[in-house]
């Protein structure tokens, strides 16, 4: 069955809210990722005509305000400049390559799950259609920009289709998208969910993975027909660069029966916030979000740190009871929150620079 591709209308958009971008300069992928930096001078790039025909060039520089690119299309021919308005898309085919930690690997995986999505761009040429997958995008006055995966899926390419080259672009769901539809987005659910807890039974870590929107079907499968020594699945995925080993402790915890919430939809408990001060929240990484009875229910993105949280509800006579949810979830909500009043009454002017070493 196909997914459905929700959609958005690029009429919409305020072109009076165009961002300032210097020339020659392109928009970063639009989440937090690590590469290494641009080399300076031409680079080689695809251009795609309103014909259908590919002109492989050397892009020598971008006048956004002009809305045109200069090329080339041989070393040492002659440059020349193309408006906006006379291709379709420009595709930046050296890729966006990770910084790399001490072994090798990225020091912070491509979020493939969380940010991949399928695309269908209806192009402004009557009946064209292209289709493709990108990490992210980003929807803007000069048009919309598109960052789809290398081969390895550790790189991103960049792509720009200019805003007259097409009426409207379509998006799959991600991953974790798909698999938040599933999460506990209700206090009654979550209960209930905590009461069932310990007659679950313990389902694959692949299960897990894919229920928790950590990996896509894809790279399970590939991992799973893989052989790397004697590791096992979680381990292979790390090794490979594919799962953060944050995101390795999650899935085992919720192998073991520990529910997920989405923190997008649940609603927060102000009980039960304010039972945690908010310097020991970030620490811990945890979100309290139900107080019931005597048991104070918390969000964390792994049980790592159990231990400290059951020692914190012994001193308030509470039974701390964690339950699952996703670390880019838990750092939004903190963030907004400590923005806010809920914990004005143990904020310090510090915070802001604790939210970066703690979270």
């Amino acid at each position: 069955m196909s997914k459905p591709f929700p959609q958005i209308d690029t009429r919409l958009l305020d072109t009076s809210l165009a961002p300032t971008r210097k020339p020659d300069e392109w928009p970063a992928p639009p989440f937090a990722w690590r590469h290494m930096p641009v080399a300076p001078g031409p680079q080689r790039c695809r251009l795609e005509t309103p014909t259908g025909t590919a002109i492989d060039a050397e892009l020598l520089g971008l006048d956004w305000a002009a809305q045109s690119l200069t090329l080339r299309v041989s070393a040492g021919g002659s440059a020349a400049t193309v408006p906006f308005k006379s291709f379709m898309r420009l595709t930046l085919t050296e890729p966006l390559k990770p910084v790399l930690n001490t072994k090798g690997l990225p020091a912070r995986p491509l979020p493939i799950a969380t940010l991949r999505r399928n695309y269908r761009l209806h192009l402004a040429r009557p009946g064209a259609v292209q289709e493709g997958r990108t990490v992210g995008y980003l929807e803007e006055p000069d048009g919309l920009f598109l960052f789809p995966p290398a081969a390895d899926e550790r790189g991103l390419l960049r792509v720009l289709v200019p805003r007259a080259a097409y009426e409207r672009c379509d998006f799959t769901a991600t991953a974790e998208e798909a698999a938040a539809r599933n999460w506990i987005a209700t206090r009654e659910s979550l209960l209930k969910a905590l009461d069932e807890q310990s007659g679950k039974p313990i389902p694959p870590l692949g299960q897990s993975l894919i229920e928790l929107g950590l990996v896509t079907d894809e790279q399970l499968q590939k991992a799973l027909d893989e052989r790397n020594g004697e590791l096992p699945l979680g381990e292979r995925l790390v090794a490979s660069g594919v799962l953060t080993r944050s995101g390795l402790q999650t899935a085992l915890a919720h192998k073991m029966g520990y529910p997920i919430i989405d923190l997008n939809r649940f609603p927060l408990d102000d009980a039960a916030l304010r039972l945690v001060p908010l310097k020991q929240a970030l620490a811990l990484r945890a979100l309290p979000v139900l107080l019931h009875q005597d048991r104070l229910i918390v969000a964390m993105e792994s049980t790592q740190r159990l231990q400290k949280l059951k020692d914190l509800g012994r001193t308030g006579g509470l039974s701390v009871v964690p339950v699952l949810a996703p670390r880019h979830q838990l750092r939004a909500v903190l963030t907004r929150l400590w923005q806010t009043d809920v914990w004005s009454h143990n904020v310090g002017d510090s915070v802001s620079g604790f939210f970066a070493t703690t979270v």
